[in-house]
């Protein structure tokens, strides 16, 4: 059974998303992480005994081919097949409410 366990700002290890895009191109890694704080707009859910981040993403090209896909919502599967399993050690909560709202602007903008 899937269990939310919590939604939110988070910052994912670098080394860790460095070694995942190594292993899987679709996890998305980019050097500048390592010189700056890149907060993840995502949830965290419990899936057996084990926890994953499930980023949310903004649409690509991609999802315009996709059945089952309009202007107003696109299916969530790619996602979730995107997600990262993580222990509480490569994560952290992100907090700084200032610093999110202008980082949710900023993505609203583009």
């Amino acid at each position: 059974m899937v269990e939310v366990i919590k939604y939110g700002f988070y910052t994912v290890n670098s080394d860790y998303l460095e070694y995942l895009n190594k292993v899987d191109s679709e996890v998305y890694y980019n050097p500048s992480y390592r010189n700056s704080i890149k907060p993840f707009v995502g949830i965290i859910v419990g899936i057996e005994n084990y926890n994953y981040f499930i980023p949310i993403s903004s649409a690509k090209e991609k999802h315009k081919k996709w059945k089952n896909v309009s202007d107003e919502h696109f299916l969530i599967y790619e996602v979730i097949d995107n997600s990262i399993t993580i222990d509480g050690d490569i994560y952290k909560y992100y907090s700084d409410r200032k610093k999110c709202t202008y980082y949710l602007y900023w993505i609203l903008r583009k």
